[in-house]
């Protein structure tokens, strides 16, 4: 809890010279501030991570939907930053990158300003190789080997998939953000 904290500290410290300048513009002191909000619960059969114990099958029921959420502050791309937030336990470099190169493209905004979390629940799709990972066992390389439950090519078909999924509604609904922005206090 600390750590994420002082994440947020850290992530919104440049904040404040930007604030300033819109203050001098802006009489009233507004900030543009945008919120946007979208489904990323998977719509096929897929693995879940989170748990070494979870059992070898693909989920097929949803019990709580998934939701990505972004929100954007700031006028110009100088001065806007951008916070997304997905309910997986995770999310991979591959997922985060594309994402970001695609934001920087469309509108401008420098990587560093924008930051991609994860609220790190265990009830969320696999969207890398987590689960081929925690199932390899002895130390590496005398007495290596992969458990005998391994994922097999249709269960990584579809978080392939989903991921590809997921990289587009990322940015769906972090341009929803930036073009919802309006004056905030």
């Amino acid at each position: 809890m600390l750590k994420n904290f002082i994440f947020l500290i850290v992530l919104f410290l440049p904040l404040k010279s930007s604030y300033s300048q819109t203050a001098k513009k802006n009489p009233a002191g507004t900030m543009q501030v945008g919120v946007a909000r979208v489904d990323i619960t998977p719509s096929d059969p897929i693995r879940l991570t989170g748990y070494a114990a979870r059992g070898k099958q693909e989920a097929t029921q949803v019990l709580s939907r998934l939701s990505a959420k972004a929100l954007a502050f700031g006028s110009t791309p100088k001065q806007t930053s951008l916070l997304i937030t997905v309910d997986l336990v995770g999310i991979n470099w591959r997922v985060t990158s594309q994402v970001v190169e695609k934001l920087s493209k469309k509108t401008g905004l420098d990587p560093a300003q924008i930051a991609v979390c994860a609220s790190h629940t265990h009830g969320s799709p696999e969207v890398g190789n987590l689960i081929n990972i925690l199932q390899c066992r002895g130390d590496y390389p005398a007495n290596f080997y992969f458990n005998e439950s391994l994922m097999d090519l249709d269960e990584l078909v579809h978080i392939a998939q989903f991921s590809e999924q997921l990289v587009d509604k990322l940015v769906e609904v972090s341009m929803a953000a930036l073009n919802n922005r309006k004056p905030s206090l």
